[in-house]
């Protein structure tokens, strides 16, 4: 995941989604994130809202893999997130894949779906927060208080490239998924120029497969402020430095976190 988070700034999700979407409020404490509401819904008044339309950027493939490829135990834990988002179990893919030995996966068709901070800052000027929400009190609390952001940018993607790297035997074959008719996922084998196998997975609607925030703070009479990011980044020779003190999109990403990022629930919190 290392390629979404040094390339694009953004979190990495284990299972694609399509609610994740720029200008919603994410409550976020070390290894806990939830999504927690649209940021209009948090507004006082019923006339605030936000006049703001996501742009839209064609970007290139993301390809996720590590020093070489991924050996297969890893690569199904994976693939089974991946395919979750759009519906589909991963036994088909078990029974595909039983004589290959290593893959890598990449994302095609990638848009990014964006706000520009400072756009979404002239949209925020006049707008104020209603202290008394009771959905506030999760970021004012004095005990276990989280952090609050804002989605601003978010990749998406309806095609996965499943890339067979390796084989236990040159000699077997590698099958196409038989997902039995029950869903509108078209699944492919393909051949690619230099001979390698592909499994092309495509759902009917792009998910969100990464994301980044900027953080929120409420000032005076709940206006809102960006405010410096205190997420952490990771260098890569694996030692943790602190963010750069501007108000920049960044990942989600704590010292020993998890590579990838599954939303609590509300509940959880």
């Amino acid at each position: 995941m290392e390629t979404i988070r040094k390339t694009y700034n953004m979190t990495p999700l284990n299972v694609p989604d399509s609610a994740t979407q720029p200008l919603i409020v994410v409550a976020h404490r070390g290894r806990e994130s939830s999504q927690w509401g649209p940021l209009e819904d948090l507004f006082a008044g019923t006339d605030q809202t936000i006049d703001l339309n996501p742009q839209m950027a064609t970007v290139a493939d993301v390809k996720v893999e590590n020093t070489g490829s991924l050996n297969m135990d890893f690569a199904f834990s994976l693939l089974s997130g991946l395919l979750k988002g759009f519906g589909v179990e991963i036994k088909p893919f078990e029974v595909a894949l039983k004589n290959a030995k290593e893959i890598s996966l990449s994302f095609e068709n990638v848009q990014k779906k964006s706000i520009g901070l400072t756009t979404l800052g002239k949209a925020l000027m006049d707008k104020k927060i209603n202290m008394d929400n009771p959905a506030m009190h999760i970021f004012t609390r004095a005990d276990r208080k989280f952090g609050m952001y804002l989605i601003s940018s978010v990749l998406q993607s309806n095609q996965v490239m499943i890339n067979i790297e390796k084989k236990t035997d040159d000699s077997l074959a590698v099958e196409a998924p038989d997902l039995g008719g029950l869903t509108d996922v078209r699944v492919e084998l393909k051949e690619t120029d230099s001979k390698k196998q592909v499994i092309a997975f495509a759902g009917k609607e792009p998910l969100t497969f990464a994301f980044s925030a900027i953080e929120l703070f409420i000032g005076p009479g709940g206006k809102i402020k960006f405010g410096e990011t205190k997420i952490l980044k990771r260098s890569l020779d694996g030692t943790v430095q602190q963010a750069d003190p501007e108000p920049v999109e960044e990942s989600f990403l704590e010292e020993d976190a998890p590579a990838l990022l599954g939303w609590n629930s509300v509940s959880d919190l």
